[in-house]
């Protein structure tokens, strides 16, 4: 039977939204689609992104799964709370890292654990709506000679005209959306390869998928809700990260 690795990261870098990439906040309209979804701003921090993302995921999922959980540097509070889900068998894999190694780091620590036909990776700021990986994986397999990844939605920056591409039977082509939730076969992901370290780690994966030939298609209507699209935290701070040994000797990584 074929399955799916889900690799989420769970990173407390920005653990409120008070500062968006972008230096703005979300509109009165954005709000209120977020409150309709089940999300109420006023409770917009990473810990509470976390159970949204989660409780919806295990919900809506119905195409087969693993799911493999990096704990990056989290909160106690939050540790306990996915240590409850493991228990329960609703997450198959966790991993906590003592400090917040940054996202990549964490993505391809997930990446070693996989064992699914399909890859798929997600941010722990989304929503999902019933069927969406199953969707995704159809896709997939309807285009098999096509050097595809799927992906369940496009981020408001990516519907510029210059990254959209012909539709595939009125499914939308994008050049480079898919970086918050995408799913692509094991041999597609090792075309590409593993995440660079740093903050922008997403950004040089996406642009090697493209020097790669490759690109994104989505179904006619969107499969989920990420409230990242607002900004997130601001990515133009430069960031540092350690790796602290058994002595509490702290050893930078990279800046």
């Amino acid at each position: 039977m074929k399955y799916a690795s889900i690799i989420m990261v769970h990173y407390s870098l920005a653990d409120d939204f008070g500062e968006t990439r972008m230096g703005f906040r979300a509109s009165p309209a954005r709000i209120a689609s977020l409150k309709k979804s089940g999300f109420d701003m006023k409770d917009y921090t990473r810990s509470n992104l976390l159970k949204w993302t989660l409780e919806s995921l295990i919900k809506n999922t119905v195409y087969p799964y693993e799911l493999i959980v990096i704990d990056n540097g989290g909160k106690p509070d939050d540790t306990d709370y996915l240590l409850g889900l493991l228990r329960e068998g609703k997450i198959t894999t966790l991993i906590r890292n003592r400090d917040n190694m940054c996202f990549g780091y964490g993505r391809n620590q997930g990446l070693g654990m996989a064992t699914g036909d399909y890859v798929c990776i997600i941010d722990n700021d989304i929503s999902f709506e019933k069927n969406w990986l199953k969707t995704c994986v159809e896709l997939l397999e309807k285009y098999p000679d096509k050097k595809l990844i799927s992906s369940p939605y496009i981020t408001p920056d990516k519907l510029q005209q210059r990254y959209i591409l012909p539709n595939l039977d009125g499914n939308r082509v994008n050049s480079s959306c898919g970086s918050n939730c995408m799913v692509m076969t094991r041999k597609t992901m090792d075309d590409i390869g593993e995440f660079q370290y740093g903050e922008i780690a997403g950004t040089f994966w996406h642009r090697n998928m493209s020097k790669l030939g490759y690109s994104v298609i989505v179904p006619p209507k969107d499969m989920v809700i990420h409230t990242g699209c607002m900004g997130g935290f601001n990515y133009k701070k430069r960031m540092k990260v350690f790796k602290t040994l058994s002595d509490n000797t702290k050893i930078m990584l990279y800046e």
